[in-house]
């Protein structure tokens, strides 16, 4: 139990060294709506939308510290290292060998390596994305229970309820009850046989979780998920093999060198497979143990290739949570019982930590910078809150998949004590606009004209003082002595000159 109890303590601790710096940030993006929604309209429960334990506990948070931030990215954090200590544990007594040692080492590798992974840390990052990271929780503690030495009664009744439970924070562990069966899997005679029970329990849960749900946000899938399976197969055959690179690769802008890279990625794993089988027989446990870790990492799969995941950017990495569990556990896997030599496991262990630590603090700076940008624009409108009309020109949505205000300015605005109905968003700048775009937005003058690239047109007539703001097929019209003109020079939040 002390020993747990160390190890525990040691990936918290671990968890938070590697994500320490971004726990003095503000919040962004989505954050502030469901902030006010949850914190001052007091409302968990809405139609369209279920997300009732992530609420819950973001409700907990503002319980305790109110609107400061790093409460909430502590208990992210802390949640994260208590992930890895379940894995950890998984590892440990999900057995496939006789050599206690040799397991351990396994189980330890894995969880490292899951908690340096960088290319699901949106989960942590992002205030709201502890959503995913809380069903991953329970999804890996329902298969830690299954593996462990409880009675069978037990172990039904508390998976089936770490699956319930899971459920009401994101959909990412929808189908732990495959994973169930690829694990308590031993030969196709018995199938039905030794699952019965398995198989009357998990329905029931699945039908309690759908009428709570139903009864909750009024619907299965809800607003957010209602477009996923409209795409043709070839959209899913594509999200297949996306995320089959952001597993292992980093967001890359370039298709062609990603290509290029998945391509040699392919030709590395194709290598090590043929090792790894040439080595292991058919019928052996190590093989054996293999085939179901790769069934869970694909069954995990699943649903990031419906919801699909970001090649460019670090938008959407929260969906590779529950996945990493299992690819780390398989790199781990592989690395125990290739790397025979000790000296070359440790090398080849420190070379995939430090790639890991390398992008898990590059993510981290981009979501740093984000948080930045959001305060700067906040503080910047808040000085001039006074003004008769604020017109804001350029609004950034994301730095490179870290969200910034592509939602949620008026209930940041309302949060940090700003009236925002006299605030107009003329348009939102977009990643695609944005990388167009020189390193600063200079506004050009031409005549009685100003434009501000990349959309936007700025017309004073000096007969009326009436200024003119024209973006796409909006327009807007403003005393020109009474309004404030606010533009994102993609550096800072500044006022026009006019």
């Amino acid at each position: 139990m002390k020993k747990n109890g160390l190890l525990l303590l040691f990936f918290c601790g671990l968890s938070f060294l590697f994500y320490f710096l971004i726990i003095n940030r503000p919040f962004v993006c989505d954050d502030y709506t469901v902030l006010k929604r949850v914190a001052i309209d007091k409302i968990i429960f809405i139609k369209g939308f279920f997300r009732p334990l992530s609420d819950f506990t973001l409700y907990f948070n503002y319980l305790i510290g109110g609107f400061h931030a790093w409460g909430y990215y502590v208990f992210n954090i802390l949640i994260h290292g208590i992930n890895s200590f379940l894995l950890f544990q998984f590892c440990s007594k999900w057995k496939w060998t006789d050599n206690a040692h040799k397991q351990q080492i396994f189980a330890f590798t894995a969880s490292l390596l899951f908690l340096t992974y960088p290319f699901h840390n949106e989960c942590i990052v992002w205030v709201l994305g502890r959503a995913s990271l809380m069903a991953s929780t329970f999804g890996i503690l329902g298969l830690l229970i299954l593996v462990s030495s409880f009675s069978q009664t037990i172990k039904i009744v508390l998976v089936c309820l770490c699956w319930f439970i899971g459920l009401t924070a994101y959909e990412s562990i929808f189908l732990l009850p495959l994973m169930i069966f690829v694990i308590t899997y031993k030969n196709r005679s018995e199938i039905f046989k030794r699952n019965i029970i398995w198989i009357v329990v998990l329905s029931a849960t699945l039908i309690c979780h759908l009428i709570f749900r139903l009864r909750i946000s009024g619907g299965f899938l809800g607003s957010y998920g209602q477009n996923f399976f409209t795409e043709r197969m070839i959209h899913y055959a594509a999200n297949f093999f996306k995320v089959a690179g952001r597993l292992f690769l980093p967001p890359v802008q370039n298709y062609y060198w990603q290509a290029i890279v998945f391509v040699l990625l392919g030709g590395l794993i194709a290598g090590i497979l043929f090792f790894f089988f040439r080595k292991f027989r058919t019928g052996n446990s190590e093989r054996i143990f293999f085939y179901k870790m790769i069934v869970l990492l694909v069954v995990t799969a699943v649903i990031p290739v419906l919801f699909s995941v970001s090649t460019k950017t670090s938008e959407s990495d929260r969906f590779l949570y529950f996945p990493s569990f299992f690819l780390c556990a398989l790199i781990a896997f592989l690395m125990v019982n290739l790397l025979v030599n000790k000296y070359v496991f440790i090398i080849i262990a420190l070379f995939l930590l430090s790639y890991n630590i390398f992008f898990l603090e590059k993510n981290n700076e981009n979501w740093i910078k984000a948080s930045d940008i959001s305060k700067d624009i906040i503080s910047t409108i808040k000085s001039k809150q006074y003004s008769k009309k604020i017109y804001i020109i350029n609004l950034p949505e994301e730095k490179d998949g870290a969200f910034i205000f592509r939602s949620g300015l008026e209930d940041a605005l309302m949060i940090n004590g700003v009236n925002s109905d006299h605030i107009k968003i003329v348009n939102l700048l977009k990643r695609k606009e944005m990388l167009n775009l020189p390193e600063e937005i200079e506004p050009e003058k031409i005549n009685n004209e100003i434009r501000i690239p990349p959309v936007v047109d700025i017309k004073t007539n000096k007969a009326d003082s009436l200024t003119t703001i024209q973006a796409g097929d909006s327009s807007y019209i403003s005393n020109d002595k009474e309004s404030v003109i606010l533009y994102w020079n993609k550096k800072s939040m500044i006022t026009l000159q006019r």
